[in-house]
Order: C-alpha cells, then structure tokens, then sequence
C-alpha cells in the first residue's frame, strides 16, 4: 500500500504497523475507512453514478500502468513470489516467457481447435507489456461512500504482471458479487484481451478436466 500511496493518486488505506502473531502469521494495522464495500452500495446507485464508479476506477488503472517498470520480470513489489487472486504463489519469472512456460500455457498446444491454436500461437509469440496489476479487483475491495471511490484494500496480491491479467483476475475474482460489474469493468477499463481471457478459459478448462 505504501508503494501505491507514492506513486499514485490511488486513495489506500495508510498502514500503520504490522504485527506477527505466535503462530507466525502477519497482521496489519491500518487506517480505518468509513465507507461500504462496492458490492453493498452497487445496486443502490443510479445508472450515472455507476458509470462514475467505473470512470474513476479508469483513471486510477492508468495510473498504476504508468509505473514504470525496473524491468521485464513478473514478481512482487519487492521482486519475490506473487500470488493470483485464489492465493495461489509462483514465480518470481525472469520475463514474460518463463511466466507462460510454468504458468501452463504450453500444455494447451495442440488440444484446441484451429482457431484458438492461432490465438495460442500468436500469444506466445508477443513479449507482453508487464504492468503493475492489483491483481483481485472485486467490488468487495472496493469502499465507496457518497457515490465515490473512498478506497481500494487488499492489495496482498499485488505486483507485477502482463498487461492482460487484470482483466483476467477481474473475470474470476469477481465471481457472482455484482453479476454485471466485471464485464463493465473490462469493457471500460481493458478492453481487447479477449483473446488471452479465451486461453484462460481453455486452460482451466484442461487442467480441471484432466
């Protein structure tokens, strides 16, 4: 948070202290917001102040892609293991391609049709911009008070990242919170990722099936 807070307009908790208890686990001591989690407040507001939410959210996401980056790696802030929105911790990655190599993408060559054979093919062969990526954007992180952004929480799994897994994080973490927000999300914020949200869904389709 502390990272965010200085290099961008992004409003964030300011963290206090951290604490680690006798079973080794970390606590944080942060600001207290006073506003309610997005997923509370969405259906309340009005179509206008929906798309508010979502416009504010934009400008905060093109703040956090002008980071720049101290180099191709997909890694933590502090260059070490990251984690997907389930938790899941891999990495660090030299670069994009050992990034696509152990995540599994590899795995999908040829068990797919045609088409998606060619969207692999080219996916593959592009160095993808990495990003800083907040990495579990749904409106439950997301507190909104007076039909504005207060603050965006839990950045535990923040980092680094291809400039498409945002919208793929979004997707999924999501869930059925706010049944239209994620694809607003990424009609707005990230559009034309499609491409690499269907070799996400093929692959959690092969892994799951096999």
């Amino acid at each position: 948070m502390a990272f965010v807070r200085a290099h961008t307009s992004i409003p964030v908790p300011r963290p206090y202290e951290v604490l680690l208890d006798s079973c080794g686990r970390h606590y944080i001591v942060m600001e207290y917001i006073d506003a309610c989690e997005l997923t509370i407040t969405w259906s309340s507001l009005s179509e206008d102040q929906q798309k508010d939410i979502i416009s504010e959210l934009g400008r905060y996401w093109n703040e956090l892609r002008q980071i720049p980056a101290t180099g191709p790696a997909v890694c933590a802030v502090d260059g070490g293991t990251v984690k997907d929105h389930q938790g899941r911790e891999f990495g660090p990655f030299p670069s994009f391609q050992d990034f696509a190599t152990l995540y599994g993408y590899f795995i999908l060559r040829g068990k797919c049709d045609n088409s998606t054979e060619q969207i692999l093919e080219n996916f593959l062969a592009t160095e993808h911009r990495i990003v800083f990526t907040h990495c579990d954007l749904a409106p439950r992180n997301i507190l909104v008070k007076d039909g504005r952004i207060a603050s965006i929480i839990d950045w535990e799994c923040a980092g680094w990242f291809p400039e498409y897994w945002e919208a793929i994080q979004v997707e999924y973490s999501n869930g059925l919170e706010i049944p239209n927000f994620g694809d607003k999300f990424i009609k707005s914020i990230l559009p034309g990722f499609e491409n690499e949200q269907r070799l996400e869904y093929e692959l959690s389709r092969h892994i799951f099936r096999g």
